[in-house]
């Protein structure tokens, strides 16, 4: 029976309960079929994987994650914000919550970051620490390229998802990214930054200053 079983899929939330016997099945069908080639969830690893960056870039991170989070926590927080955001007639009056499990939206929170970072410095006038980074045009420029990584991986994700799509058609779109990759690391070392469209937008602003 096993040897015309083409594919098998699960997809959903798993209750723990229903794991052992989940995996018991998987480690009984690969070892009674010799081609069978198992994957975990492909759009699951890449959001896995995405958490995976440098130290310097993760610290980048975790302060937007900070300052997002500060300016949301309180009412007044958010009132005073979005005042001084009129004020200065900015193109967004607030700054976006971040939650872990809604990875696809990292690259909104960090480009409206980005977009505010005159209006997040001054409301962090009295939170030396963070304003001084906001202050420093190398984060500056982490947290531009950072917005761009998460762009490209988003442009990933979104390939990912949709009906009538086959595992090899994923895996293909996720090799080819790698290679992207190899292609973005090269042209990059070489001051090149046609691909990462915010980063370069950035750098022609810094040079025309």
């Amino acid at each position: 029976m096993l040897s015309k079983v083409t594919f098998v899929g699960f997809w959903g939330v798993i209750a723990p309960i229903d794991l052992p016997w989940i995996r018991s099945w998987i480690s009984r069908y690969c070892s009674k079929i010799i081609s069978s080639h198992p994957h975990h969830c492909i759009i699951h690893r890449e959001a896995l994987a995405s958490k995976e960056f440098s130290s310097v870039l993760n610290e980048v991170m975790q302060v937007v994650i900070k300052v997002a989070n500060f300016v949301k926590s309180r009412d007044f927080n958010c009132r005073l914000f979005k005042d001084i955001c009129s004020t200065e007639n900015a193109e967004h009056s607030t700054l976006l919550l971040y939650e872990v499990v809604r990875w696809l939206s990292r690259c909104s929170r960090l480009k409206r970051v980005f977009i505010l970072r005159d209006k997040v410095k001054d409301f962090l006038h009295n939170r030396k620490n963070e304003m001084q980074l906001f202050s420093d045009e190398l984060f500056i420029a982490r947290l531009v390229l950072l917005t761009d990584v998460f762009e490209k991986l988003n442009e990933l994700n979104i390939s990912l998802q949709g009906r009538g799509k086959w595992v090899f058609e994923l895996q293909t779109s996720v090799r080819a990214f790698v290679n992207k990759l190899t292609i973005f690391v090269i042209r990059t070392k070489t001051g090149d930054f046609v691909f990462l469209r915010t980063t370069r937008n950035f750098l022609q602003q810094q040079i025309v200053r």
